[in-house]
């Protein structure tokens, strides 16, 4: 709602007419109250939504010229709205795959009641589905704000992986191994824990749930050698883990980490991206095993995939990989810009002389993760002969 609102309802028909050019009722009676969703505690961001059922007008059309925010309308039942998500050919919360679902079961009485149920689960869970076959469990670790979770995906309906189980936390582990447990008891089975690479806001859990669910850890070689735990299978660029009604492929996407794995659902195209994107926070490419030449390789690597959903570390799905991706090399070969013209303007400089002139869009606080991050982009200039090293200070070539 927002402040001239006067009533939840108003706030219905005001977004319905912002968003989709359709008018709805003004009187409240119209409004049938059905659910209310809260966001569960462990997300940064929390709603408290009100669901409405109200007949639209006979004559509606969602309009798509009246909002950037939508891109296409359509006029769908809840079942077939609801099989689209399941299919993971829409992205959409779970309160909007349970309410469709219920609606779906064309049995009014007791709508209320139903949808209170599920909400009641919703925020009681720790792992929920996006899809048939794959799910998020969002856990907190000891990750670089403002991130403060890592997200571990489940891929898989009866054969299950469970990718970057992360955390620190004795409580966050529990949770998410009770979630599988469910899972097993019902028949699932977990055939590996896999990893992205080597953090340890990726990895730290991962012996732990290992040893909890019988299930071995898979990765690529340069993070076997990373890790100080034991890994049952080494992992290559295109190998298909085969689970069943799943197949997730194997792509070997160094330049952040040296063994930097993505995985991409084959059936539904969606990719669990590790570190290579985020949708809260930046990505860090240290000098000391990133290499800035190589991350931007990997980034074009994942574009031409032409992935559908990015499922990354930290953060929320990205719906729009191709645009995502294209935001980080143009972010990136603009800092890189800075950066050079940085040193230009000061001459012969250490890293740290350049921090406050190529990020001085950055708070001082973060100084020291940019120097990192400006040092990867000096050993690319380097490397591209617009630069050179001359100790720890560096010089353009003249």
């Amino acid at each position: 709602m927002e402040p001239t609102d006067a009533s939840a309802t108003a706030a219905c028909a005001r977004e319905i007419a912002e968003e989709l050019g359709v008018t709805l009722p003004d009187d409240a009676a119209a409004y049938r109250l059905i659910g209310r969703f809260v966001t569960p505690a462990v997300s940064p961001l929390r709603y408290d939504c009100l669901y409405f059922l109200v007949a639209a007008p006979p004559d509606a059309s969602p309009d798509p010229t009246v909002s950037a925010e939508l891109e296409r309308g359509e006029w769908i039942t809840p079942a077939a709205g609801a099989a689209r998500i399941r299919r993971g050919e829409w992205l959409a919360p779970t309160p909007i795959e349970m309410t469709l679902a219920e609606l779906a079961k064309d049995q009014d009485g007791g709508l209320e009641d139903r949808l209170a149920e599920a909400s009641r689960l919703d925020r009681a869970a720790r792992l929920w589905p996006f899809c048939d076959g794959i799910g998020i469990a969002p856990l907190a670790t000891l990750t670089l704000p403002p991130a403060t979770h890592t997200n571990a995906y489940v891929f898989g309906t009866r054969e299950l992986v469970v990718v970057d189980p992360g955390s620190h936390d004795p409580a966050e582990q529990e949770a998410l191994a009770r979630e599988l447990e469910a899972r097993m008891a019902a028949g699932a089975h977990v055939q590996a824990v896999l990893l992205t690479h080597h953090h340890a806001d990726h990895t730290s859990g991962a012996a732990a749930l290992s040893e909890r669910v019988r299930a071995p850890i898979w990765a690529h070689p340069e993070t076997a050698r990373r890790v100080p735990f034991a890994i049952g299978r080494e992992l290559d660029d295109g190998e298909v883990i085969d689970l069943g009604e799943r197949r997730l492929r194997c792509v070997f996407t160094p330049g952040h980490a040296p063994g930097h794995l993505c995985y991409l659902e084959e059936e539904t195209g969606w990719m669990a991206a590790g570190d290579m994107v985020a949708s809260v926070g930046t990505i860090l490419v240290d000098p000391s095993e990133g290499d800035m030449r190589i991350y931007l390789e990997s980034l074009a690597r994942m574009a031409a995939l032409s992935p559908r959903v990015l499922l990354p570390a930290h953060g929320a799905p990205i719906a729009d990989p191709a645009g995502k991706i294209a935001e980080y090399v143009r972010h990136r070969l603009w800092r890189e810009e800075q950066v050079a013209a940085a040193l230009l303007a000061r001459g012969r400089s250490t890293a740290h002389d350049l921090v406050p002139l190529a990020y001085a869009d950055v708070a001082p606080v973060l100084y020291p993760i940019a120097e990192r991050s400006l040092l990867s982009h000096l050993v690319k200039l380097a490397n591209d002969g617009r630069i050179r090293a001359l100790g720890d200070q560096w010089e353009p070539v003249s």
